[in-house]
């Protein structure tokens, strides 16, 4: 005889799995690290907790080319900085200027409570804060009275 969950247990096994998820990215967070000679680099800190995370981007051609990070902070903080930067690695730095926290939590695939939300934005906002950096320092005639 087969089983077949009933909907609280199936419930209970999606959320074991992606539980799983964010702990693998914690317990062996990707693109972890510093870079030698990186283009452009930002901190971005949570003011709710103090989580805080250092951003080493390579960038070519106006797409990311590599990305390392230093990080202090949560499960999820960690997670969701191993996440962002295996999804933006060879994006279009566009494309990452106009990512938002909700897509992060789409790349993470998990509900989080209120008290944890803040947690996902440290990564991006460094990632974007270096991506304006570099901007700026890489502005020509031609993009004068551009938005960054």
């Amino acid at each position: 005889m087969d089983y077949k969950p009933d909907d609280e247990g199936a419930a209970n096994m999606y959320h074991a799995m992606y539980k799983e998820h964010i702990l693998d990215h914690y317990r062996h967070p990707r693109n972890s690290g510093t870079m030698e000679k990186p283009d452009a680099t930002a901190r971005g800190i949570s003011k709710a907790c103090g989580d805080f995370i250092d951003v080493f981007l390579r960038i070519k051609d106006n797409q990311l080319e590599d990305i390392k990070y230093d990080s202090i902070g949560c499960a999820i903080s960690i997670a969701s900085a191993s996440i962002l930067s295996e999804h933006i690695k060879g994006k279009p730095l566009d494309y990452i200027m106009k990512m938002t926290q909700d897509d992060i939590l789409k790349l993470m695939n998990v509900q989080l409570s209120a008290a944890k939300m803040h947690c996902t934005l440290p990564a991006l906002e460094a990632t974007q804060g270096a991506i304006e950096i570099y901007r700026k320092g890489h502005a020509t005639p031609a993009d004068a009275g551009q938005p960054v």
